[in-house]
């Protein structure tokens, strides 16, 4: 077969191919697109799309994003999202009976009126998130409060810092209650929690709002056989292991308390919970003056966990702060159905309540004859009359 490469240009004879203008061209183009001008723009789109997508995979919940696109995201602005709390709503429909629903969105930030404190939405939720998880009629509570000194209390202004706090604290429960493990020499190298635990995190004292005195509560369950008194000599060997780990926050520490209860009587089981779960309030959060500790509370503590399970109950997780999906799936428990998302939706009750069936503080199924439109249609008959 003859060649058509001609071995003095060193190239093909174009005239004798003619579709090997095609191959010239595209390698015109490729001379162009590796050219120093073209390089810088592929560069800043190749930078534009990564932030784009750094962007997405970093999305905060729904509710900060919804604050971020309002302007300047700073302290106040972070403060602020409370003031769209119940502004908007989650629209769904049920996936086998097409009925629609509407589920306000919280904020679900401990210093909001309507979310923190006691009664708020985050204290119900934390409330219901252990209710559902145990029976208090099958089970007796013990009951410690880990309490820190003054000079490691200034210490817990840092996430990292709360955290080991958390981790000191469960390996007191573990240490105490716990069953030893050995190793293959018979050592005890660490102890396992079986029974099942509850830790909160309380920030703030009962005494004076705004003031920091973070602590550690913890029920551990036992069964309602089980012997809960313990003697002193106990508490004190307790209280020495507690202060040899706070020892690394201060180690002049030469003293800390215990304070110990357990709880049989439902009544009383029932109020520890209510107690234990309940986050600080707006009224501690306006109290503080130094606004580092806003910071910390706001920005630097985000998604925080201050409810934590451990041994039998350590499978569960809860968070204050739930995404689209954890609300969704909330719901569902409720109308047992599977339900659709389908779009985030400005909400004002009053404009929707006459299409609204309340199926719980929060959530409601929209009437067959009042569909989405309807509210806003009404709004405008009104404008019009007037």
């Amino acid at each position: 077969m003859e060649s058509n490469f001609n071995w003095e240009t060193g190239n093909f004879d174009i005239k004798q191919v003619p579709y090997l203008q095609l191959f010239k061209d595209i390698k015109t183009l490729q001379d162009y697109s590796n050219s120093e001008a073209d390089q810088r723009k592929f560069q800043f789109k190749e930078g534009l799309r990564r932030r784009r997508e750094i962007a997405e995979a970093e999305l905060p919940p729904y509710l900060e994003y919804n604050a971020q696109t309002m302007g300047d995201f700073d302290l106040q602005g972070k403060i602020s999202i409370i003031s769209q709390c119940q502004k908007t709503a989650i629209n769904l429909s049920g996936a086998d009976t097409d009925n629609q629903y509407l589920k306000t969105i919280h904020c679900r930030k401990q210093w909001c009126p309507v979310c923190g404190g006691k009664g708020g939405t985050v204290h119900k939720s934390r409330l219901n998130s252990v209710l559902k998880r145990l029976d208090i009629n099958k089970y007796n509570f013990r009951q410690f409060v880990l309490t820190l000194p003054p000079s490691v209390r200034d210490q817990m202004n840092t996430r990292e810092n709360l955290n080991l706090l958390f981790s000191y604290s469960k390996l007191f429960i573990e240490k105490f209650y716990g069953q030893p493990q050995f190793d293959k020499l018979g050592h005890i190298k660490r102890y396992k929690l079986i029974k099942g635990a509850i830790s909160y995190l309380h920030l703030f004292g009962d005494d004076e709002n705004g003031i920091l005195k973070p602590h550690i509560n913890i029920h551990l369950l036992e069964s309602l056989d089980e012997k809960l008194k313990i003697d002193q000599s106990t508490l004190e060997t307790m209280k020495k292991w507690w202060l040899k780990k706070l020892k690394y926050f201060d180690e002049s520490l030469t003293i800390v308390d215990i304070h110990y209860k357990f709880r049989i009587e439902v009544k009383h089981k029932m109020h520890a919970l209510k107690y234990m779960t309940k986050p600080y309030s707006c009224r501690d959060f306006e109290a503080i003056e130094d606004q580092k500790i806003k910071k910390l509370l706001v920005e630097d503590l985000s998604g925080f966990q201050y409810l934590r399970f451990w041994g039998a109950l350590s499978n569960c997780s809860y968070q204050d702060e739930m995404d689209i999906t954890d609300i969704k799936t909330e719901c569902e428990s409720i109308v047992k159905e599977k339900l659709i998302y389908r779009f985030i939706q400005p909400f004002s009750y009053e404009a929707w309540k006459q299409n609204l069936i309340e199926i719980e503080p929060g959530f409601f199924q929209v009437k067959e004859k009042g569909l989405i439109h309807e509210p806003m249609e009404q709004e405008k008959e009104k404008t019009f009359i007037q």
